[in-house]
């Protein structure tokens, strides 16, 4: 077994869904490269199922991207993100998250300190560390930067449109 696909195996057993298709990404890309299309179908394809049984959007469009680089077809269509509109509605669920961590979760991933979250949530900033805290055990991350990481990678957040403003000093 090499090490992509001992990867792909780890997380799965380590019930990471997310982790196993995106390490299965890597490993279909190095079976294509090696010239074993028929077992970087079967890696694509699952990894593919489980990007979209989670709502990730982004892996599932990279997995599409690598298998229309590598000749490969995937099954057509994905009920789970048409109908509900982009990410399945049940992603922040999944990571057990409570409704006040999602909302911290998506102020983290835009960058806001615990001060901001716990001012726009009229919260305090110990509630607001206690929320992070919690939120960087359920998805298993060492930090706010990786949460917002894994929160901007499943597509749970929107990327910023145009890049950051840039404000002049010398006005």
């Amino acid at each position: 077994m090499t090490l992509r696909a001992a990867a792909v195996v780890a997380w799965q057993e380590l019930g990471v869904p997310f982790e196993a298709a995106h390490a299965g990404r890597y490993h279909a890309e190095a079976l294509l490269a090696a010239g074993d299309r028929e077992a970087a179908a079967a890696r694509l394809h699952t990894a593919w199922r489980e990007a979209f049984r989670l709502g990730a959007r982004r892996l599932a469009g990279d997995l599409e991207s690598l298998a229309r680089r590598g000749g490969i077809d995937l099954p057509e269509g994905a009920p789970g993100l048409q109908a509900t509109g982009g990410h399945a509605p049940d992603l922040f669920e999944r990571f057990g998250l409570t409704p006040r961590e999602r909302d911290v979760l998506l102020r983290v991933a835009e960058g806001r300190t615990n001060r901001q979250i716990a001012a726009e949530l009229y919260i305090s900033d110990k509630t607001a560390s206690v929320h992070v805290s919690r939120i960087l055990s359920k998805l298993a991350v060492a930090n706010r930067a990786e949460a917002a990481a894994v929160a901007h990678r499943l597509g749970l957040v929107e990327p910023e449109r145009g890049g950051p403003e840039v404000v002049s000093r010398s006005e």
